[in-house]
């Protein structure tokens, strides 16, 4: 987390309150500004459209957070949050919650994967170091106050990041199995088993024609099923899972 007093540029220009912790809810906005891709100067423009707007004694949010994962904090645990008036009643107010930015303007902009890691990590954070209760609740800004704010970013934001897939590697695993079914054809006589008979069985299924179990194992199903896709492919029909219908079964 980048340090408030290392980026911005406005500091506290009034007299905000202290922060009385644990918060209660923490509160998603987003800040329909450009994020750029210089993450530092996207954090200070925020700042600078709420200094030059007024009403506020410094930047309004608790933490920005950047597609390039980069979380800025703002108000943090040293003031309270100014982003999160309650114009619809119910238990949560500026007092007891925090509030995350998204940088960006997410009718548009998609949540990025660093930005769901940084999330989840300032989540358990916050949590770690008592600043937010155990069990706080997430909120949109629009749970609170009469806007749509933040758009798409809060349920982007809470959805499990996935992995990053390295795709040289897997086509490089994919050449490996296919010198191996080249080498020697995959088939319930020689009741062929592992990797390159799961990968048959995923393409299969994917295809329409139903191997059973994904479990790698070339069972009486999985060659009825190769028999089926062989048919369908105008290819010679044998059962057998040879280069030919490898390379169709990957096409």
């Amino acid at each position: 987390m980048i340090p408030f007093e290392d980026w911005t540029l406005h500091g506290v220009w009034g007299s905000p309150p202290r922060f009385r912790g644990p918060a209660e809810a923490v509160v998603v906005h987003h800040s329909v500004t450009n994020a750029g891709s210089d993450a530092k100067a996207a954090a200070r423009i925020v700042e600078h459209v709420i200094h030059r707007r007024g009403g506020f004694a410094m930047i309004a949010y608790s933490y920005l957070l950047h597609p390039d994962g980069t979380v800025f904090e703002g108000r943090g645990s040293d003031y309270r949050n100014g982003a999160n008036r309650n114009d619809k009643g119910g238990p949560y107010a500026n007092s007891n919650t925090v509030s995350v930015c998204c940088i960006g303007d997410y009718r548009t902009d998609k949540i990025t994967q660093p930005q769901q890691q940084a999330f989840a990590r300032l989540m358990s954070d916050l949590r770690r170091d008592g600043i937010i209760t155990v069990d706080a609740e997430l909120l949109a800004h629009r749970d609170l106050a009469y806007t749509q704010c933040p758009a798409g970013a809060y349920e982007q934001l809470l959805t499990e990041p996935q992995p990053e897939v390295d795709i040289a590697a897997v086509l490089r695993y994919l050449h490996y199995l296919s010198e191996q079914v080249a080498a020697r054809p995959l088939s319930a006589a020689k009741r062929s088993t592992g990797d390159a008979v799961k990968v048959v069985q995923e393409r299969l299924e994917a295809t329409g024609h139903n191997p059973g179990p994904i479990d790698g194992i070339f069972g009486p199903k999985t060659e009825a099923a190769v028999e089926s896709f062989q048919r369908a492919a105008e290819l010679t029909v044998d059962g057998i899972v040879g280069p030919a219908t490898w390379a169709a079964l990957l096409s």
